[in-house]
């Protein structure tokens, strides 16, 4: 929106064709210019990585809303998962499993391991050892059919060592699963870094 400063004479701001900007220290009226587009090999590479990455993670951010320790006091659960991984996922081979879910000081899973029977998930972990989790505290397990677009959820006691999903995610596509430790402070959540892990289609 263009806005115009009476005190000073000056205009800033585009108004349908024309913009205000500084020539030479002077403040000017001038025509809007073209934004230009160009997409190189490289640029476009870029733009579908970052584009494959922001559907993916759509598929599951508003189901881990209220299961993440991430900062999201300012921004959305997608935001700050892409801040996360904000490294790697620019790079057209940086494999989803190795993606961050979740952060946090806390002590991650231990040995986790997921397997697939008929398109329906299962996941082993070792129980924590740090003293420091609450009986509030709980293993969240994520898994995602990418191709699919399919979702499931699961929280259980971080004691249980197991979990298996309901959903059948089938055996034509990879699935990721992921996984993290998350309690509570108080009204604070806090929680571990997540571990990946690919289940390769069959």
């Amino acid at each position: 929106m263009g806005t115009m400063n009476f005190s000073k004479g000056g205009f800033t701001g585009s108004v349908g064709i024309h913009t205000g900007r500084t020539w030479k220290g002077i403040q000017v009226l001038a025509t809007k210019a073209k934004p230009a587009y160009s997409r190189t090999e490289e640029q476009g590479t870029i733009r579908d990585t970052f584009g494959r990455f922001n559907r993916f993670t759509a598929l599951f951010a508003p189901e881990i809303k209220y299961l993440t320790s991430l900062n999201t006091s300012k921004q959305s659960v997608r935001n700050a998962i892409t801040q996360l991984n904000k490294e790697h996922i620019r790079e057209p081979d940086y494999p989803f499993e190795n993606l961050q879910i979740n952060a946090g000081g806390r002590q991650k899973p231990i040995a986790p391991a997921a397997t697939s029977a008929d398109g329906i998930v299962t996941v082993t972990w070792t129980k924590p050892t740090s003293t420091v989790y609450s009986d509030q505290a709980k293993m969240i397990i994520l898994v995602v059919d990418e191709d699919d677009a399919m979702v499931e959820v699961g929280q259980v006691a971080p004691t249980a060592e197991t979990w298996t999903g309901t959903i059948n995610m089938g055996t034509n596509t990879d699935v990721y699963v992921y996984c993290w430790l998350l309690d509570k402070v108080g009204s604070m959540r806090v929680g571990s870094k997540s571990v990946g892990i690919k289940i390769a289609k069959s």
